[in-house]
């Protein structure tokens, strides 16, 4: 059951993903600035995921330790989709995505060489096919 259940969320979270570049930039077209897509983005996001929390009981509480990670991460995704944002407004928007989400490629590479994580045969085929399908743009 839980594997069915990761394939959907999973189907779930690529379709939205997907979906972000074009619903970004229709907006960015009507005119509206990175800045305010974004913020439509998370505070939309915001409110959804905090209604999902408190109905599943789950505590927002953050120790004092953990507060300054969290603020880093939060300001480097903060700086990613904005720049990701800015890039839809100066290349293709399918040129910026994959230049974008080629970023778990890099890790895994990095995890592989300098790391000395595991070397897969399912790792390195989905290495082999994300430089594929970025070679065919």
């Amino acid at each position: 059951m839980n594997r069915i259940k990761g394939i959907l969320y999973a189907a779930v979270s690529s379709s939205t993903f997907g979906l972000a570049p074009f619903f970004s930039l229709t907006l960015l077209l009507a005119g509206f600035s990175a800045f305010e897509v974004l913020s439509y983005r998370w505070g939309v996001a915001t409110i959804a995921l905090t209604l999902f929390g408190w109905c599943s009981g789950c505590s927002f509480r953050l120790e004092k330790k953990d507060f300054l990670v969290v603020l880093l991460l939060s300001l480097l995704r903060a700086v990613t989709s904005f720049s990701l944002l800015i890039a839809y407004q100066n290349i293709a928007t399918g040129v910026a995505s994959t230049i974008h989400f080629m970023y778990p490629l890099a890790v895994s590479l990095v995890m592989m060489y300098f790391f000395q994580e595991k070397k897969s045969l399912w790792v390195m085929f989905a290495v082999f096919m994300s430089l594929f399908g970025a070679a065919l743009l």
